[in-house]
């Protein structure tokens, strides 16, 4: 009962325990050195999913949730002490239990792993569940453990008393023997509203019973998918490789303190000082080689967001004051062999509102804003990068923006297009002004080609025309892309067949 008592000691002390302050080479540590932190991409380079995976076997074999790796163009992985590694392909996957086996690509004899038990568990023994974050800190959090549980449709599960949550997302569920007698799928937690992890025995169970293999038409398709992907593998893996992503992980260590500052510094001199040492220091970071592929998960106060045609990135952040009004500053990072980058200045303030929708500006006259959404149109050639934002520099007032931005044939910045009709005016850039205390929806469907927002009003008749007064009435404005025009359109439920819930959300306000 020794390492009962002192895992007990250690939930006691943290709800979830930094496993890098843990020392001896015991039960925990051994877990801590099997696990590692898996982050997958679309074919965009957008952030698809992420969480914890482990080794099963010394062999470079692998386990964590389906959903993770389920449609993924590539693969992000590294361990506690900054060690990469680069995705081989799926061996074995179990959709309907969440659960796939996956190998890396071997660089050694062999790598630290975590069994996976074939014993039966019983009611009240000691687990842990174990997980790492984007930054590669170590948690585990332990608890007693139920029998084995069918769920229909599902598999053999395992109910738990510990406190799971986003980082223990396809992290293992340990017994005190070192085993994995489970593997945590955090999409089925919140499905089940318990601590649930599925059954190690999905795999292990001998006469494979219980295992929901790959039909014939997910087969078929992976196997599609993998031959399509092994004609890139060769030119992406050397790419991978050749990028420095252990000198990037250094220069975002010394980014880190600066960008906190930057949203949440004592006084607005702080936060300016802390700023003007931050950008010189992010520039140097975005000339390293793969730069245009590194997360940058630390620096919390930034967006970054990928072109859907994966040309360019852009950078994005604001800077607030202590007297209610906001600076935005943000950066285009071009995906060639240079990592051309465009700096883009926040011009809004020097920007009459009546004439802000009037005009395409440059770079260096940005409609300063903070972006949360990015879709792009194409006609006769031409591709229009919309992008969706916010601006706060009004004291009673909030703004959306919908930007346009594309490149001229120098492959200079372009912001602002001619190509939005609203009621019969055309304009280069939508703005929609609101009432501070509103919560006003701005949101993409690029699978219908809308961009969909709040319908406002003024909160009575003798307001109209006071926009800075305006609220959502609960009905819906679009627009929709239409032979080279974003059109716009009123009864949004009226006119397009689409389903509320997909408009039930609420966006970033900042």
């Amino acid at each position: 009962m020794k390492l009962n008592k002192k895992l007990i000691f250690l939930i006691l002390l943290y709800p979830l325990f930094l496993f890098s302050q843990i020392e001896g080479d015991d039960v925990y540590v051994k877990a801590g050195k099997a696990i590692f932190f898996i982050r997958t991409f679309d074919s965009n380079g957008i952030k698809k999913a992420e969480g914890t995976a482990f080794f099963t076997d010394p062999n470079a074999l692998a386990a964590t949730a389906f959903h993770i790796l389920k449609g993924a163009d590539s693969v992000y992985m590294v361990n506690k002490d900054g060690e990469y590694y680069y995705f081989d392909s799926i061996v074995k996957a179990y959709p309907a239990a969440d659960i796939v086996q996956f190998r890396i690509k071997q660089k050694k004899a062999a790598y630290p792993f975590i069994p996976l038990t074939k014993t039966m568990l019983y009611e009240g023994d000691e687990a842990f569940a174990i997980g790492i974050n984007s930054e590669k800190q170590i948690y585990a959090a332990d608890g007693p453990v139920s029998i084995i549980r069918m769920f229909q449709g599902v598999g053999p599960g395992l109910l738990a008393m510990i406190n799971m949550n986003e980082v223990h997302n396809g992290a293992p569920l340990v017994n005190m023997n070192g085993e994995a007698i489970g593997i945590i799928s955090f999409p089925l937690v919140l499905k089940y509203e318990v601590n649930f992890a599925l059954s190690s025995k999905v795999i292990t169970d001998e006469e494979d019973r219980l295992a929901i293999p790959l039909t014939k038409k997910e087969i078929a398709e992976a196997e599609k998918l993998e031959k399509q992907k092994a004609k890139e593998a060769a030119t992406n893996a050397k790419k991978y490789e050749e990028y420095d992503f252990k000198t990037l992980a250094e220069k975002e260590k010394e980014l880190k303190p600066f960008g906190d500052s930057i949203l949440d510094g004592c006084n607005d001199f702080s936060k300016m000082d802390a700023l003007t040492d931050f950008i010189p220091l992010f520039v140097k970071a975005l000339k390293i080689r793969g730069s245009y592929y590194y997360p940058f998960d630390s620096l919390k106060f930034m967006t970054i967001l990928n072109a859907p045609d994966n040309t360019f990135r852009l950078y994005n952040w604001t800077l607030p004051f202590t007297n209610q009004t906001y600076r935005f500053y943000g950066a285009i990072q071009k995906n060639n062999a240079e990592l051309d980058l465009i700096p883009l200045y926040d011009f809004s303030q020097k920007t009459n509102l009546l004439t802000a929708e009037d005009s395409a500006n440059t770079n260096e006259s940005w409609y300063g804003a903070q972006y949360f959404d990015m879709m792009m149109f194409k006609h006769k050639g031409k591709k229009y990068y919309v992008l969706l934002g916010w601006n706060g520099n009004e004291l009673i007032s909030h703004k959306k923006i919908i930007e346009i931005l594309s490149f001229d044939e120098k492959g200079n910045v372009v912001l602002g297009a001619p190509i939005i009709d609203y009621k019969g005016d055309i304009l280069y850039r939508k703005i929609i002004q609101y009432n501070d205390a509103a919560i006003v929806i701005l949101k993409a469907i690029p699978e219908k080609k809308l961009i969909v927002f709040d319908h406002l009003v003024p909160p009575a008749p003798k307001d109209k025309g006071k926009l800075w007064l305006y609220i959502p009435d609960g009905n819906y404005d679009y627009f929709k892309f239409r032979k080279g025009k974003l059109v716009f359109g009123e009864d949004l439920f009226e006119n397009e067949k689409l389903p509320k819930e997909a408009i039930d959300v609420i966006p970033p306000k900042k």
